[in-house]
This record gives C-alpha cells, structure tokens and sequence, in this order.
C-alpha cells in the first residue's frame, strides 16, 4: 500500500522546485505525493483541493484527495492575513488523528532560550536572554549596558531585528532591511518610548547583549548547521558553512544579502588552536540540542542551528529554526544534494512503518 505524503506550504508554488525533487524520487520509497495549502482542505468532507505528483507524467496534476497521513510542514508565518488565516488550520492539522507531522516546529524564541539555558551542558553557549515587559525596562537595559539587541519573540530571517546603542545623551535605533541600513535616534526619552510603545504593541521582543561576532575583516558572520533525521530516525548532520554579511551590517540572514562561504574557508582567520577548539565545542554542543528540545517540546524533523563566536572566542547559540533553508549546504556541499531530496522520503518512510509496529 502506497504512503500518502503531503507537502504543505501558505502559498501554493512555494519551494516548487524542492518539492518537485522530492515527489520524482517518492516512488522508490512506496510513496504517493501531494502538495497543497491549509486554504485547499473543504470544512465539511476534510478532502483537499490540491495537486498530486504523477510519476508517469512526472509532473503535478490537480486532483481531489484525503488529508495525507503524512504531512511535511513548510508554512512560513509573517504578521499578515494570509498567516493569521492559516496558522489555527494548521494548528488543527496537528491534531487530527488522521495526519502525522514529520516535525511540529517550536515554540516562541523565549520559550526555547529558557530550556536551553536550563540544560546542564549547553546553558554557558545561551546569551542572556529577557522579555521587554515595556519601553521603560528596554531604557533601563540599554543604559545599563550600552548597547542591545532586540528580537522579536515570534520572528524569523532577521526580520524585525533592532540594535540599539546609547552615547552623547542619544538612543541611537539601527535595523535592517535586506542590505539597507535605516538609523532613527532619540534626544529625549518621551519620543523614545512613544516609539517604541508602537513597537511593542506590533508584538512581544527580547532583549539580548549585543555580541562581537565581527571577523578578521570586520564583518559580522556566523555558523549556520543543517541538522536532519534519516532513515532509522536518527540526528544526521547534512553539512555547516559560514554566513557572513557586509561591513557595517547587522544581520547575516542570506535573505539580506549575506554571502555564503565553506566552514574552513570562513575561519581562515583564526589561529589552528582556535580551529581545534571551535570543531571540538560545536561537536560536542550540536548534538545535544535537537534532542533537549524534542524532549521539551514536540518531535523535529529538521533543524538549523546559528552559531557565532565572539571576539573573545566564545562560542553563542544565537537561533534555532525548525523550518531551514538548504542554501548553506547545497552552495557549500553540492555533494549532499541528492540526500537533501531523499531525506524527507526516507523518515517519511521510517514514521509509517514505526506506526504499524505501535
């Protein structure tokens, strides 16, 4: 009996590509694909409105069919209508007995920093990470320590990041969108917390120090990591490189505008003990991080970590994101490519027959 699996994104053609790699490859593994959004299943017969892959043909065809049994979650929410309408479907999703997610996502930033920063091993790699609980409290913070950082709980891709920096008597407000820099400052301390009241009110930020993680050049760059399930539903490493933005940047978000080098190339800056000491802390520190958070939350199929190191050499977990991208591995690892495509296939695979033996 041929597995049902199901590609779920907001807008129809999202990632058609990948998707498409996948479905070509599914009939190896007894698998039937389907793609479709969470506006595509009708209320009353839960059947879905979506496109089936047609190996024959090999290409996708629309087609009526049963909600998936397996289901591949790649919906990326923003704070639009089309995300605020989809999110409880697939929250509902999640929950029919019918349907088993390859991976649920996590929950919001602060709630994944807190367990982190619990863990007996991983807890000193945590920045120190607290809520706003107003402008006031941000204030307080920033003359405090100068300069912060502020990221907003629910955010993704750098969106919505603001550093924040106090001298001569100023808060001086930077953020990012794409490769442009917009600056704001503030003289006096009313203006600053009616703007940032607004903020606020956009939704809950955190406030975290604002790290060094500059290279020999001066560009601030980090160390992004595939994590994946294979099939025998073990943690599998699908390959790390170095994300490194433009002086004067912010973020080292590939979607604004950071460039993608190998890990090797990118700590070619760094002494050979220093490049002993960074291989033998992020082997030690990556493992155990999927498995801390399945164990606080729900299962993961994937999983990217962001890693930087500070000037002192300190390595930071800065992020986790339960939805990666694949350019990191596919521009810095060609090589992996086909396991890329054939990974989802096979823990799919792994799910059904771990079901049957329940």
């Amino acid at each position: 009996m041929m597995i049902s699996f199901g590609f779920l994104t907001i807008h129809s053609h999202q990632e058609h590509p990948y998707v498409t790699e996948i479905a070509k490859r599914a009939h190896e593994y007894g698998i039937t694909c389907y793609r479709f959004t969470p506006f595509c299943i009708h209320p009353k017969d839960e059947l879905v409105h979506g496109e089936k892959f047609d190996a024959t043909a090999n290409e996708w065809k629309e087609e009526k069919f049963p909600l998936p049994s397996f289901i591949y979650d790649r919906c990326y929410y923003k704070h639009d209508s089309i995300s605020k309408r989809a999110k409880p479907i697939v929250q509902w999703l999640k929950k029919s007995p019918l349907t088993t997610f390859l991976g649920h996502g996590l929950p919001s930033k602060s709630e994944v920093y807190e367990t982190l920063s619990e863990h007996p091993v991983l807890s000193p790699y945590i920045p120190k990470t607290e809520k706003a609980e107003s402008s006031l409290h941000i204030l307080q913070t920033l003359l405090r320590e100068k300069t912060i950082l502020l990221k907003p709980d629910n955010g993704s891709q750098g969106r919505g990041i603001i550093v924040l920096s106090f001298y001569n008597s100023r808060v001086k407000v930077q953020s990012q969108t794409g490769q442009d820099l917009s600056e704001l400052s503030f003289q006096d301390e009313d203006s600053f917390h009616k703007w940032m009241t607004r903020r606020l009110e956009r939704g809950s930020l955190l406030i975290q120090p604002l790290l060094n993680i500059h290279n020999y050049e001066g560009k601030p760059f980090d160390i992004r990591v595939l994590l994946q399930k294979g099939a025998q539903g073990n943690w599998i490493e699908a390959g790390r490189g170095i994300r490194q933005a433009q002086s004067g940047q912010i973020l080292t978000n590939v979607s604004h505008g950071a460039d993608i080098t190998s890990f090797d190339e990118g700590l070619r800056g760094f002494s050979p003990s220093q490049k002993r000491f960074i291989h033998d802390e992020l082997n030690s520190i990556i493992p155990l991080i999927p498995i801390a958070l399945e164990k606080a939350f729900s299962p993961l199929f994937e999983l990217g970590i962001d890693i930087c190191i500070d000037r002192r050499g300190a390595i930071w977990v800065l992020d986790m994101n339960s939805k990666p991208g694949r350019k990191i591995v596919l521009s810095t690892s060609p090589e992996e490519e086909e396991r890329l495509y054939r990974r989802p296939l096979a823990y799919c695979r792994y799910l059904s027959e771990t079901k049957l033996m329940v």
